[in-house]
C-alpha cells in the first residue's frame, strides 16, 4: 500500500511528459482518467476532480492535474499499474505530435482545397477507415460528432480538423500510411 503522494512521486516523469504531450487537453486528461478508472469518466466528475467549475472553459494546470491524480487514487492502487496506463497514453501523444508534425501541412492543404466542407472531410475519413469500413458512409451527423461540431455543421475550421486528427491518431500510425 502506497500513498498519493508516494505513487505520485513514483510517476513523477510519466506525470510530467503526459502533462506536456498531452497539452493539459481535458479531453485527454478524461481519457487518462477513464483509462485509469477502468470505465469512463464523465465530464463533470472530470470537472470536480479538477477543482474546475462547470461553468468554465476548462483550462487545467499541473497542479489540478497533480492533485486530481492524488484523489483518484485508492488505498489499494500500485504504481506500476498506473505507470503502465501512462507509458501508453504517453507513446500515443508522442506519435500523434510526430505524425502531425509530418502531415500536418499536408491536411491544411486540404482543408483549404475542400473549403472546410464537411461531406468531403467525411469522404476522406472514410478512404482512411479500416476494413472493412473502408469507402463506407458515416451514419447522419457522425463527421460533425468526430469533427465536435454542432449538429448540421456543413464547414469545418482548420484547427477543428486537425484537432481531430491529433486526438485519433493511435501509435501504431505513421505519416506514410496516411498521406496519398
Amino acid at each position: 500500500m502506497v500513498s498519493a503522494d508516494e505513487l505520485v512521486a513514483a510517476i513523477q516523469s510519466d506525470i510530467d511528459q503526459f502533462f506536456e504531450l498531452s497539452e493539459a487537453d481535458f479531453a485527454a486528461i478524461g481519457t487518462l482518467f477513464s483509462e485509469i478508472a477502468g470505465q469512463p469518466v464523465p465530464p463533470p466528475t472530470m470537472l470536480q476532480l479538477l477543482g474546475l467549475p462547470e461553468n468554465a472553459p476548462p483550462v487545467v494546470t499541473k497542479d489540478q492535474f497533480v492533485n486530481a491524480i492524488k484523489k483518484a487514487v485508492d488505498d489499494d492502487d500500485d504504481p506500476e499499474t498506473y505507470k503502465k496506463v501512462f507509458a501508453a497514453h504517453n507513446a500515443r501523444l508522442s506519435n500523434a505530435k510526430n505524425v502531425m508534425g509530418e502531415i500536418g501541412d499536408a491536411l491544411k492543404a486540404f482543408h483549404n482545397s475542400v473549403n472546410g466542407d464537411t461531406a468531403k472531410i467525411e469522404a476522406f475519413f472514410c478512404d482512411l477507415a479500416p476494413p472493412p469500413h473502408t469507402g463506407k458512409p458515416m451514419p447522419p451527423n457522425m463527421i460533425q460528432t468526430l469533427l465536435r461540431l454542432p449538429e448540421g455543421a456543413t464547414t469545418c475550421p482548420e484547427d477543428q480538423l486537425l484537432d481531430t486528427f491529433k486526438r485519433n491518431l493511435d501509435p501504431s500510425d505513421t505519416a506514410a500510411a496516411l498521406l496519398p
